[in-house]
């Protein structure tokens, strides 16, 4: 646990994740305001519906497949935009790191770390998030068996006391994800999140009901 974040069945954050993405825009106002209109749709979600709430967003899409696609906002400027979104909302922020020189400036924002797919087995990576004392979020990498996840993911737990868990839902939402400058295929509208976590909070009641 760290910030107010734990992972883990009992934990205060973790059983439903919301997660966004920052509206990818060269204008630096239509950015923020589309951040914060999501955030705001976010933080009513978790008010209303009594569940955790992460907000995700990148600073840096490093993994693009062409070198002329858009990227985001950089570092500075989108661990700014961070920042502020856990001072008016109170929501944890995660966001994830591609290099080792990375992670003490986004540890100093982020309550969470998220490791990429594509980086999943990268040693140096790994441990260095693991160290910050942040909660590491271990994406899996598209290409590698669950044996060779587990791996990675004792790469971390090593480091910060054997604790593992899987829990959580991750969602890409947007207000209009056909106008998203990145990975608009895979947003949900940010009016259909709701209906959505709704349908599976009740299918987790009854799930928990019958263990």
């Amino acid at each position: 646990m760290c910030a107010g974040v734990r992972a883990g069945r009992d934990g205060h954050r973790g059983p439903v994740r919301g997660v966004a993405e920052e509206e990818k825009a060269y204008d630096t106002r239509k950015s923020h305001l589309c951040v914060f209109i999501v955030v705001a749709s976010l933080a009513a979600v978790q008010r209303d519906q009594q569940i955790p709430v992460i907000f995700k967003a990148s600073f840096d899409k490093a993994n693009r497949q062409d070198l002329k696609s858009y990227r985001g906002p950089g570092l500075e400027r989108g661990l700014e935009m961070l920042r502020q979104v856990k001072e008016t909302t109170g929501l944890p922020v995660l966001t994830d790191v591609h290099e080792t020189h990375q992670v003490a400036p986004v540890a100093e924002v982020a309550d969470i770390i998220q490791i990429p797919a594509f980086l999943s087995r990268q040693t140096d990576l790994l441990v260095a998030a693991a160290n910050s004392g942040r909660v590491v979020n271990l994406k899996k990498g598209q290409m590698l068996s669950a044996e060779t996840m587990l791996l990675a993911a004792k790469k971390i737990a090593i480091t910060q006391d054997d604790s593992v868990g899987v829990d959580g839902f991750f969602f890409e939402t947007h207000l209009d994800p056909k106008q998203a400058l990145c990975d608009a295929a895979t947003m949900l509208p940010i009016d259909e999140l709701e209906p959505l976590l709704e349908e599976l909070i009740a299918i987790s009641k009854a799930s928990k009901a019958l263990s």
